[in-house]
Formats: C-alpha cells, sequence, structure tokens
C-alpha cells in the first residue's frame, strides 16, 4: 500500500473517530465553551488532509504537523474527560454512554494524528517532495 492511501486511509479513521465525539458531545449536553471550536479545528484538519492527499490543495508538511500536535494535545484532554467521567455512577445512561462515546472518539482521532505527525514529520519524506 501506498504512503498516500494509507494517509487517506487514516483520515477516514479520524473522520469515523470524529463522528463518535461529535455524538458523544451531543449525549453529554451540547457544545459548550470551547468545544465547538475544538470540533471545528477537527473537522478541517481532517478535510484539509483529505484535500492535500487528493491533490486539491498544495500540501504544507510543516504546518501539517504543527496543526495535528496541537490537535493531538486537545484529542488527549478529551480522552481523559470522558473515560474519567464514564466510571461516574451517579450519572444517567445516555451521559455516561455519551462519556464513553467521547473516550472512544478521541482514542480513534489520536491514533491518525499521531500517523500524521510521523509522516510529515519525517525530514526524508517522499511525498511532498521538499528537503
Amino acid at each position: 500500500m501506498k504512503l498516500p492511501q494509507l494517509t487517506l486511509v487514516s483520515a477516514i479513521i479520524a473522520l469515523i473517530g470524529w463522528i463518535l465525539l461529535v455524538i458523544g458531545i451531543v449525549l453529554v449536553g451540547g457544545v459548550q465553551n470551547v468545544t465547538g471550536f475544538y470540533l471545528a479545528y477537527f473537522a478541517v484538519l481532517i478535510a484539509y488532509i483529505i484535500a492535500a492527499e487528493v491533490g486539491y490543495v498544495k500540501m504544507n508538511r510543516i504546518g501539517i504537523v504543527g496543526l495535528s500536535a496541537v490537535g493531538f494535545s486537545w484529542i488527549v484532554g478529551f480522552c481523559d474527560t470522558g473515560v474519567q467521567y464514564s466510571k461516574v455512577s451517579g450519572l444517567s445512561s445516555n451521559v455516561q454512554s455519551g462519556y464513553g462515546l467521547i473516550a472512544a472518539g478521541s482514542i480513534l482521532m489520536s491514533m491518525p494524528f499521531i500517523y500524521w505527525i510521523w509522516a510529515y514529520g519525517e525530514p526524508s519524506s517522499k511525498k511532498t517532495g521538499y528537503v
């Protein structure tokens, strides 16, 4: 399998994780504070990865690594919150399921983000032709 196809597969996995994350946030109580910004950030980054791999936009390898690293730190926060609150026994089943979906979605999203940091951050990457 070529590296661009693997990147597209990772983007699809991230998109599935993003959908789970959105469903979990809706079950927990909706978008509050900066959660909406995080969701939009993740969606734009995933769309940019897909557009860059398909060839619609020019790829900026350094930008992808930086944006993925920032997004990964936010995903870890979502995962921590989801795992922590999914174990609380006093919550309703919908809210508890929502936190479980938040944890599952953020774990699914973290794997492609780690891959993107590795694949685009590699100095001898033959994908982009830079360096």
